[in-house]
């Protein structure tokens, strides 16, 4: 493996294992900021991240908890169609990993190392 190709992946496990607090936005200047002018139509969380349950391929930025949005974190995976993203639930902690269009995991290590080698290649 080259040299660059293991610096790519220990920066993106470096970034994917930050503990930043989900992002909130309220209103709708704030909604089309998110969607990035965009016609996006947020899903409730609890609708959407449900292990067992596959997550949206269209799903790209976040969901909606009560009356706010909630901008997931993700990575653009290899393919350049999908994204992977980690979920967090209440308390700000992460709950679940998937990859847009796939399976939706409850959150482990193991969870976000296997996603993360899909998403990588």
């Amino acid at each position: 493996m080259r040299r660059s190709t293991v610096l790519a992946i220990l920066c993106v496990l470096a970034v994917a294992s930050c503990s930043v607090p989900p992002s909130k936005y309220d209103g709708d200047d704030a909604l089309r900021e998110v969607a990035k002018g965009k016609d996006a139509s947020f899903l409730k969380c609890k609708d959407v991240w449900k292990v067992g349950e596959t997550l949206p391929a269209e799903y790209t930025y976040g969901c909606l908890n009560g009356g706010s949005v909630v901008v997931e974190s993700y990575i653009e995976c290899q393919d350049g169609k999908s994204r992977l993203f980690v979920h967090r639930g209440k308390a700000g902690m992460d709950t679940e990993v998937a990859i847009s269009g796939s399976e939706i995991f409850a959150y482990s290590k193991d969870a976000k190392k296997a996603a993360l080698k899909t998403c990588l290649g």
